[in-house]
Parts: structure tokens; C-alpha cells; sequence
């Protein structure tokens, strides 16, 4: 692959700063189902793209991936816009998927891993939706307490949350660990940089969620899920649950 090759590809497989493309368009959707639907095609048109290249990502490519996955998972660590966090963990986790496709994963696997990484940041784009409905913004901090306010809804964003920080045993674990395993024998940095950047997304998760959960301000009366809406919900992770336990069998 030519350097313009990897430019095309990183736009939809963000590499910096060609990635400030794809967070543009997330923050001008106002529509949740723009941003899920942006989300899920986004890394599938990268995926298609590289399939179309001869030859796989240089070293050089992969490099420049994990530094972008980095950056990202660093910036999150500080963000407390729920949307801007889950527009900055995509990039972070989609930039990764360069190391599986160094690693000679076949394009419909690369696929997968892109689902992998998408479904459960759509399902917070949708939760982020209900807590601007909700309270008109979605500030972690301002937005607070939601332990004590909204139960239902808090205990589905603490599991969506541990599900896009790819928490054993949803489906970013199994893509994750994949890529710890086969980078470790041929770019040992990439791994342990990898390795790094999962332990940054566990730190940017429980900062968000402290911030979300607890609190001492006086909150308007809102209304909480429904138990339809939860059960909904509920599917949705244990479909997530089916897929990452079905990766994990594939992949070990």
C-alpha cells in the first residue's frame, strides 16, 4: 500500500488528523439515528477500501494507527460530554483495527471486528439521546446522580459503558485480545501500546461513570425507562454477549 492508499483508507479507518473528518460529522448529526447509522458504516467503508488495496497496512501504517488510537484514548480520559466520549472512543477503538489487518485477518473477520467495536457505541449514542430528552444536555456532572434518579436507565449505561471499553466477555474483548496475540510475537510495542490504550479506556470509563452515577445536586423529576425500553435494552446486550462468547471461541 502507497502513503495515499493508507490516506483514503483513514478516513473511514481513522488515522490522525484524516480522523477529525469522521468526529466532525458525529458532532453535526444531531440525530441519534444519523450517528449510529455513521458509526456502523463508517469503519465498513474502510473495511471495503482495504480490500480493494494490494498488498497489507506497512509497518509504518500501523504505527501511525496506534499513535491515533492513543491520542484518542488519552483525550477521552478528559472528556465528560457523553456524546464527545463516545465520538472519541470510536476513533480510538476503530483506529486499532489496523492491527488486526496487519496481522492478515481476512477482510469479512475485519468486518466483524468493525461491528465488534460499533454495536455497543450505538447503543450509547442512543442512551446519550435519552439523557439530552432528559436533562438538555448530556454533561457528565451537571448531568448527575442517575443511581438515584433513574435506576433502570443507570444500570443499562454502566453495562453499554463496560461493553464499549470491550470488558470480558463482550465482543471488543475477543478483537482486542486477537490483536495482543498476534502482534506480541512480531511488534512487541504495538501490543504493549494496545495493551496501554485498553487500560486508558478503563480509566476514561470509570471517571464518566463516577460522574454520571453519584452526585449531591438537586435533579428535576424525570421519568425513568420503561420496562419495555429496558427489556429492549437487555436484548440488545445479550446478543452482545452471544457474539463476543462466539469471537472468543473463533479466535482462540
Amino acid at each position: 500500500m502507497t502513503f495515499w492508499s493508507v490516506a483514503i483508507v483513514g478516513l473511514f479507518l481513522p488515522l490522525f488528523p484524516f480522523s477529525m473528518l469522521f468526529n466532525m460529522l458525529l458532532r453535526h448529526f444531531e440525530s441519534p439515528l444519523l450517528r449510529a447509522s455513521l458509526i456502523l458504516a463508517w469503519p465498513q467503508l474502510g473495511v471495503l477500501l482495504l480490500s480493494l488495496m494490494q498488498g497489507g497496512p506497512p509497518g509504518w501504517a500501523v504505527v501511525w494507527a496506534v499513535s491515533t488510537s492513543a491520542l484518542y484514548a488519552l483525550r477521552v480520559v478528559a472528556v465528560r460530554d457523553v456524546f464527545v466520549w463516545t465520538s472519541f472512543l470510536a476513533t480510538s477503538s476503530l483506529a486499532l483495527l489496523w492491527v488486526s489487518a496487519a496481522g492478515n485477518t481476512d477482510h469479512m473477520m475485519l468486518a466483524i471486528y468493525a461491528l465488534a467495536f460499533s454495536l455497543p457505541l450505538v447503543l450509547l449514542v442512543f442512551l446519550a439521546d435519552g439523557l439530552k430528552q432528559r436533562y438538555g444536555g448530556t454533561y457528565a456532572g451537571a448531568v448527575n446522580s442517575l443511581a438515584f434518579a433513574l435506576p433502570r436507565m443507570s444500570s443499562l449505561v454502566v453495562l453499554v459503558v463496560l461493553a464499549v471499553i470491550a470488558t470480558p466477555v463482550f465482543p471488543g474483548f475477543a478483537v482486542l485480545l486477537s490483536m495482543v496475540t498476534t502482534t506480541v510475537s512480531v511488534f512487541q510495542e504495538a501490543a504493549l501500546i494496545v495493551l496501554a490504550i485498553w487500560f486508558a479506556w478503563s480509566w476514561a470509563a470509570a471517571r464518566l461513570l463516577q460522574a454520571l452515577l453519584v452526585g449531591d445536586s438537586e435533579q428535576q423529576h424525570v421519568e425513568d425507562f420503561s420496562p419495555l425500553a429496558t427489556g429492549l435494552y437487555g436484548i440488545a446486550l445479550a446478543a452482545l454477549l452471544v457474539l463476543g462468547i462466539w469471537l472468543i471461541g473463533v479466535l482462540r
